[in-house]
């Protein structure tokens, strides 16, 4: 089956731009698309408890009966989710009832243990995971992230940058990048390090009024002091940015990196969208991910795993020319997509 003329009932999360390119690379291979955002209710104190959450709830039960529910009595052959952070059975059990021949599928990119979605899964006629130990363990189907083409304008030979991060501000991440970036200055090597701030950073945690009780605390001050200035805005680190870099930024800074790092959360085995994108512009990448050893794109010579714990750049191995380019060409999101969507 190809996708040409297929109507597809899109719902994937709003993140970065990912869902508008998705949208496209679906109209480019000529799928009539209808989106809809599977918003993430993630500042609710119960979010992982989805059978509480849509009973007591009502802002997320709102939602997914007004933008959700209202499109399951209409036509499609093809309804694709991305992650269910909104999603209750009746809008797949009406769809169904509406198109009998429907292909429902859903990709997850983010670990099944953070969510209670397990529940849900038996609703698709397919699922595919981005990681490898939740595939190996639920009998997914196992699908690295995609990546994206890049533009004419972006040059990959035209190095500014020894290495570089773009990610989300998360602790480990900002640990290491400070102990990282005064080794970096010593050695005259040029960085890009950008880690993006989102504004709903831990809501629950990390407010005034929160705040104002863990002053009594000190204790237990020390660090949650230092990120709550960061979030408020009451001091600045020059590693940290209010602001995201849009996905051409994000790409244009890898293409100008000689060396990319790669800091995944800590228990995290798939492979991130950042190493995807890196490795198809053929750069090195160093990870902390261990699992990633067992990737059929695994190359020594493109990729080196290391400890979080003091990290030192074999820059040797950095400049060492690979004579053999790396074809991952299968997650290319066209072929991605196609690779999912048709049975």
């Amino acid at each position: 089956m190809n996708l040409t003329d297929k109507r597809v009932l899109l719902i994937v999360p709003a993140f970065y731009g990912y869902e508008k390119l998705i949208c496209e690379g679906l109209e480019k291979l000529g799928a009539k698309v209808t989106y809809l955002e599977n918003k993430a209710f993630r500042n609710d104190p119960i979010t992982r408890d989805t059978k509480w959450y849509l009973t007591f709830l009502c802002k997320k039960k709102t939602y997914i009966k007004n933008e959700l529910i209202q499109h399951s009595r209409d036509e499609f052959d093809i309804c694709f989710f991305i992650n269910l952070f909104s999603f209750h059975p009746e809008l797949i059990e009406n769809l169904k009832n509406r198109n009998p021949n429907i292909f429902t599928v859903l990709y997850l990119w983010d670990n099944v243990k953070n969510y209670r979605w397990q529940q849900f899964f038996k609703y698709f006629n397919r699922v595919y995971s981005f990681d490898p130990v939740d595939s190996r363990m639920l009998g997914f189907d196992y699908l690295p992230n995609f990546y994206l083409p890049y533009g004419p304008g972006i040059d990959i030979k035209a190095n500014k940058f020894d290495l570089s991060f773009v990610g989300s501000l998360q602790v480990h991440r900002l640990r290491i990048l400070n102990e990282l970036m005064p080794k970096l200055k010593d050695q005259n090597k040029t960085f890009f390090f950008h880690l993006y701030l989102h504004p709903n950073y831990n809501k629950l945690k990390f407010n005034r009024y929160v705040h104002a009780v863990l002053k009594f605390l000190p204790s237990q001050f020390k660090g949650y002091k230092h990120l709550y200035s960061l979030i408020s805005r009451k001091n600045i680190h020059e590693l940290v940015y209010h602001d995201p870099l849009t996905i051409g930024e994000s790409i244009q800074s890898l293409a100008h990196s000689s060396c990319v790092l790669d800091l995944p959360f800590p228990s995290q085995t798939g492979s991130t969208q950042r190493m995807i994108q890196a490795l198809a512009l053929q750069k090195k990448v160093i990870t902390t991910n261990s699992a990633v050893t067992a990737e059929s794109f695994y190359n020594p010579d493109y990729i080196k795993v290391v400890s979080e714990e003091g990290i030192d750049v074999d820059w040797d191995w950095v400049i060492r020319k690979n004579e053999v380019a790396l074809n991952i060409n299968h997650l290319l999101l066209d072929n991605w997509l196609t690779r999912i969507l048709t049975h």
